[in-house]
């Protein structure tokens, strides 16, 4: 049988949750039936690697550096350079993630005439209030699309009501997590070794890019409030990639007096090792689509405090597998993260029930079936 070529397009491999997200479920679908390519239209991204061990090539535009200092130029080789490679390459499907790669990507698509294309959205869509003219294309691009795809009931909704009548084309398929690679136990006695905190300390973990609308400056408020209340050594350690971000909130740390117990790990591919050296996961976020960093700390056995936005209710079951929070409340985060901290009977059992509906619910088996028929309802 011929293979079905499929071209997947993002703008980088950096490390961030849907990059992770790919790396994960692409290599499950590559088989008998698809040759998968990715596309990354900025650069190739910390994650290639990864993805090329698997088997999955990452091919990016031949544009000098220079270039990038002149966005409609680049825009513009970059927009030439994706079309060459469609037509001379004839892919069946076309796949993309993230609004830049859309725009471009799902223009070039239909100019090209590229059978089946699809789009998926990871995050609400609040930066159309930012973009409006993205905002005006990206409509205009869904109803050329033959599928709209959200990972979270909140992305879902949203996109239905851009779509208006035909919003037939959205579907909805959670991610899915790979839960075998976290709760390494045995790992947390050396991890906290390795990165100088007390045995008996409480450690709190947010795994996110330094972004202000991660909400990282709210979460600096709600430690300020609970660190005097705190009965034991504490600590938090803070893992992403800085934006620019990290200078401040060091400062501002340091001004609420919380320099020595927060640990600024930068860009970690450890993930799994220093959640098990955590106690309580947490995710401040403004907005957000359906956080991978929440599903890897339900996956290690972890309490999350999350905010209510986007998929995280979706995720955090409130009062079972965690604790959920208005967003921008750095208060009732205080409050959520105080609760947990002194209660260890608390933790166990939100964390057991966290990992259990992460099994049950979003496995990367169930999510790489979902794909799989998706794409074989559009081949036929």
């Amino acid at each position: 049988m011929l293979k079905k070529r499929m071209f997947v397009v993002i703008g980088s491999l950096d490390v961030g949750g849907t990059e992770r997200h790919l790396c994960s479920v692409l290599p499950h679908l590559k088989d008998k039936k698809f040759d998968i390519t990715v596309i990354g239209l900025q650069r190739r991204g910390d994650l290639a690697p990864e993805m090329e061990a698997a088997g999955i090539p990452v091919i990016t535009p031949p544009v000098s550096p220079r270039l990038r200092f002149c966005r409609p130029l680049h825009l513009l080789v970059v927009t030439i350079w994706l079309a060459q490679v469609f037509r001379d390459r004839r892919p069946d499907i076309v796949h993309t993630f993230l609004p830049e790669a859309y725009i471009i990507a799902g223009s070039v698509s239909i100019i090209m005439g590229v059978p089946i294309r699809i789009m998926s959205r990871r995050s609400l869509n609040n930066y159309h209030s930012r973009r409006p003219f993205a905002s005006l294309v990206e409509r205009f691009l869904h109803r050329h699309m033959h599928t709209l795809l959200g990972n979270s009931a909140a992305i879902i909704k949203q996109l239905r009501e851009e779509m208006g009548e035909r919003q037939t084309k959205t579907h909805l398929i959670y991610s899915g997590l790979e839960v075998e690679r976290f709760a390494r136990i045995e790992r947390r006695s050396d991890i906290r070794a390795e990165l100088g905190i007390p045995k008996e300390a409480i450690v709190f973990a947010a795994i996110a890019n330094l972004i202000p609308y991660k909400g990282h400056a709210n979460l600096l408020e709600a430690f300020e409030d609970i660190s005097e209340k705190l009965s034991v050594q504490w600590r938090l350690i803070c893992v992403g990639k800085d934006s620019g971000i990290l200078s401040t909130l060091k400062r501002q740390a340091h001004e609420k007096g919380l320099g020595g117990e927060i640990l600024w790990l930068g860009q970690r591919t450890d993930v799994p090792d220093l959640l098990a050296a955590a106690d309580v996961g947490v995710l401040a976020s403004l907005e957000e689509g359906f956080p991978t960093a929440v599903m890897e700390g339900m996956a290690a056995g972890l309490p999350m405090v999350v905010t209510d936005v986007g998929g995280n209710r979706e995720l955090v079951i409130d009062n079972k597998t965690g604790i959920v929070v208005p967003a921008q409340c750095p208060k009732k985060i205080a409050s959520a993260l105080l609760n947990l901290a002194n209660d260890a009977g608390l933790r166990e059992a939100m964390g057991l029930e966290g990992r259990a509906r992460i099994i049950e619910e979003f496995s990367l088996e169930r999510c790489v079936a979902n794909y799989r028929a998706l794409y074989d309802s559009l081949l036929h």
